[in-house]
């Protein structure tokens, strides 16, 4: 028994060492590009969410459970490495000066292959064939629509869901979220039975889905004042699968998922902010404006 208690508290070390070494990485990343006030703003978000997240793995009781979450942050590990090419890679595409269409078609499939990647994350951590998509809003009506989905066939993944527009008050996730009725995010884990007995709403009718994590793409942007949010919330990360009870709150290593995901949503923030002034910038070179 002791040796295995000291076999869990040394895992456990490791486990603290490798998140606040990808904190640390992500934010030297990002010092020399952000203000400070965003910077700081990253850097509270994200801490807080790791610092959840170690609590509950340094409380894990099963093995199992710490094999998994040493996986589940290796991976991440990996997930902010090709964050962090992308990045550089759409920097590097904006500088070139290319035309407006050449680089937002580069955009989408660079966020759609980051996005496949922490999907494949989320399999190697035991959730059962997830389904991953990236809603954003439109500016002229507060209306969603999928901007990529993380799918191998690039055509299916990016340009099945622009013509969207999914409206947040008809879906329970979405509406609960920006109501704050689920701040930080919204968990479903037997979607058809609760849609059956009008728990939930779905936008497209009975839900083809069972189990779903949906997070916000968001900021905090401070106190609300009479018309202004806590947040500038510009989509959703959306985690799917068919099978039942795959986001169980109760589970150590199922809230680390859910803080990691959020983590991830945090990073997604920036880099779609980011990106999206540099497309903007580009229509403005060639005459146009943009449109959503």
């Amino acid at each position: 028994m002791k040796k295995l208690l000291n076999n869990r508290v040394a895992n456990a070390i490791i486990l603290v060492v490798n998140l606040v070494a990808a904190l640390i990485t992500i934010f030297s990343f990002f010092q020399n590009m952000l203000s400070s006030v965003l910077a700081a703003i990253f850097l509270t978000i994200f801490g807080v969410g790791i610092l959840f997240a170690i609590a509950y793995f340094v409380a894990l009781i099963t093995e199992s459970n710490l094999d998994k979450g040493l996986i589940l942050t290796d991976e991440f590990h990996h997930v902010i490495d090709v964050y962090k090419e992308v990045s550089l890679d759409l920097r590097d595409r904006f500088e070139d000066e290319e035309s407006s269409a050449s680089f937002e078609q580069f955009r989408e499939n660079e966020i759609r292959d980051l996005i496949i990647k922490y999907k494949e994350l989320l399999k190697d951590t035991g959730i059962k064939k997830p389904k991953i998509s990236l809603k954003l809003f439109h500016i002229e009506d507060n209306t969603l629509f999928t901007f990529c989905r993380g799918e191998a066939n690039a055509a299916r993944a990016i340009t099945y869901g622009h013509g969207e527009h999914i409206i947040v008050d008809r879906c329970t996730s979405f509406n609960g979220i920006m109501n704050r009725s689920y701040s930080r995010y919204f968990v479903g884990n037997n979607l058809i039975k609760d849609y059956k007995e009008g728990r939930y709403h779905d936008f497209r009718g009975e839900p083809k889905y069972e189990s779903s994590l949906v997070v916000p793409i968001r900021t905090y942007v401070g106190p609300p004042k009479e018309d202004s949010p806590y947040y500038d919330v510009i989509g959703f990360l959306c985690i799917d699968s068919k099978e039942k009870d795959q986001f169980l709150e109760g589970n150590p290593l199922t809230q680390m998922i859910i803080e990691t995901t959020r983590a991830f949503a945090d990073c997604l923030y920036l880099l779609i902010t980011e990106t999206q002034l540099y497309y903007e910038t580009l229509l403005a070179k060639e005459g146009k404006m943009y449109v959503s």
